[in-house]
């Protein structure tokens, strides 16, 4: 049963979007990864036992800035985002208005974030899964607690996360395999089977497998604008810099320090299976477009209509919603 605090918050959660536009829920657009048990490629990759969801896109620069304004605490000083990052994603902080905001252009809200460390990834990660509003950024799927060294062999994805940065694996499959008609790979992720995008290019992207345990570095996947150095030639077959000993075919991905924040490293998330039919964020917004509309109005929307019979998508409606808040929409 959903306490009055539940509904409370959501009431709270819909005056700030009606409010402050500028601040929104973050929705990731997922795509579903199917073919549990595949085999893997020739090189040793892309098998995965079970179904995950990853996203259809990079996380975008529009994303991030919802993410900042919601806690980066202390704006004038970021943690969440240097001020390297800051100018290479076009993301501006607005002294202007009381609280100050972060802000980005129109025609790069879409562009995928960039300049972002391992662990400012999990912590995007983490507040995902916890709600995110004022969800904890440092527990949940990663235990992060304040940590931006390079042990990062200490910190894995916590066993039933809903929430994660993919591995190499369900980064890799999601990219490659071919489906289960011949049950090969492609050479090029452009063709991916389950309609993912811009695992080609975009941006270097980070996985949450650690290429060696002693220096902890993260494996960066994908494929940015150029190499990232230039004595060594791009081979885009599931890696992000090519071996030069193997720069005809298939190599192991790059390993980067991972507190690094280099210019071409962004990622994307993947989830558990359900997080595609939970009543979430993602419907909320829906609840917040139509809030206070009833029949005839351009914002009236039916199936919001949750209380009926009922003439006005009012609070009697969010009690119904805030009941079901997290659960899976077919039970």
């Amino acid at each position: 049963m959903k306490t009055n605090t539940s509904i409370i918050k959501i009431l709270m959660a819909i005056t700030l979007l009606s409010a402050n536009a500028a601040i929104a829920v973050v929705s990731i657009e997922l795509v579903p990864v199917g073919n549990p048990g595949n085999t893997a490629d020739t090189n040793g990759y892309g098998a995965v036992a079970y179904n995950y969801n990853i996203g259809k896109y990079e996380v975008t620069v529009g994303q991030y800035v919802d993410f900042l304004n919601y806690k980066e605490i202390d704006k004038s000083t970021p943690l969440l985002i240097s001020i390297d990052a800051m100018a290479a994603n076009h993301i501006e902080l607005d002294t202007t208005v009381n609280p100050f905001i972060f802000r980005t252009p129109s025609e790069y809200i879409n562009n995928p974030v960039t300049y972002i460390t391992f662990w400012n990834a999990c912590r995007f990660v983490n507040w995902l899964g916890n709600g995110q509003a004022d969800g904890d950024t440092e527990t949940g799927t990663y235990t992060l607690n304040g940590y931006n060294g390079t042990a990062g062999a200490q910190i894995g994805r916590s066993a039933g996360a809903i929430w994660f940065i993919p591995d190499f694996n369900e980064w890799y499959k999601a990219a490659y395999y071919a489906g289960s008609t011949d049950g090969g790979y492609f050479a090029e992720p452009a063709s991916s089977i389950y309609g993912t995008l811009d695992q080609y290019g975009n941006g270097w992207e980070w996985s949450d497998s650690v290429v060696s345990v002693a220096a902890a570095d993260g494996r960066i996947l994908g494929g940015g604008y150029g190499p990232l150095d230039a004595s060594v030639p791009v081979d885009f077959k599931g890696t992000s810099l090519g071996d030069p000993s193997k720069s005809s075919g298939p190599s192991l991905p790059w390993g980067f320090n991972i507190p690094v924040d280099d210019g071409g490293f962004g990622f994307r998330v993947a989830s558990s299976p359900q997080t595609l039919d939970k009543v979430d964020y993602a419907d909320f917004a829906v609840l917040a477009a139509a809030w206070l509309s009833s029949e005839g109005d351009a914002n009236w929307n039916p199936i919001c209509n949750l209380a009926a019979p009922n003439d006005i998508i009012d609070t009697a409606d969010l009690t119904a919603f805030a009941a079901n808040w997290l659960t899976l929409s077919n039970q």
